[in-house]
């Protein structure tokens, strides 16, 4: 599954729930305060500020939490690059920041999932950010890419709202 959305924050009333795969839950009713996080490497939202009303200050959004990648093919190990592990016959490349995946064999046919970082919670009173994007599928790497390193990038999370400016 892709990130999770992001609560929105609630005048007085605190923020709803948090979707599925690391989106931040609004803050409790009655509270003021900054939303709460995205969960890292799930591509998670970040929830919208929250203020109990009257003269209480703006509070901001808060971060939407970063992507993945992750690359799977049958062993044995054919690359270098991510954190590498193997469960029964499949190699497992995990990327969790950007770096760079090294073929070292001939053709081959791998799988991946990617997972794009959640959007930001936005400024007091607001909703929570988006989900990050969910893709999977198949490729083929040719011989061409024999020690070549292929960039794989991982995608940050959006920023939080600091303003209510428009």
């Amino acid at each position: 599954y892709g990130g999770g959305s992001g609560a929105g924050g609630v005048n007085g009333f605190g923020g709803g729930r948090a979707g599925c795969g690391g989106g931040a839950i609004g803050r409790p009713a009655g509270t003021s305060g900054s939303g709460f996080a995205g969960n890292v490497n799930t591509g998670g939202a970040g929830s919208g500020g929250a203020a109990g009303g009257g003269n209480e200050p703006f509070y901001p959004g808060a971060a939407g939490g970063s992507g993945i990648v992750i690359i799977t093919y049958p062993g044995p190990a054919k690359y270098t690059g991510g954190t590498v592990s193997c469960v029964g016959n499949k190699v497992i490349h995990c990327f969790t920041t950007s770096g760079n995946l090294t073929y070292c064999s001939r053709v081959l046919m791998a799988e991946y999932l990617m997972v794009g970082g959640g959007g930001g919670g936005a400024y007091q009173w607001a909703g929570g950010g988006g989900a990050g994007s969910f893709s999977t599928g198949f490729v083929a790497i040719d011989g061409s890419y024999f020690n070549t390193p292929i960039s794989v990038v991982v995608g940050a999370g959006g920023a939080k709202g600091t303003s209510g400016a428009c």
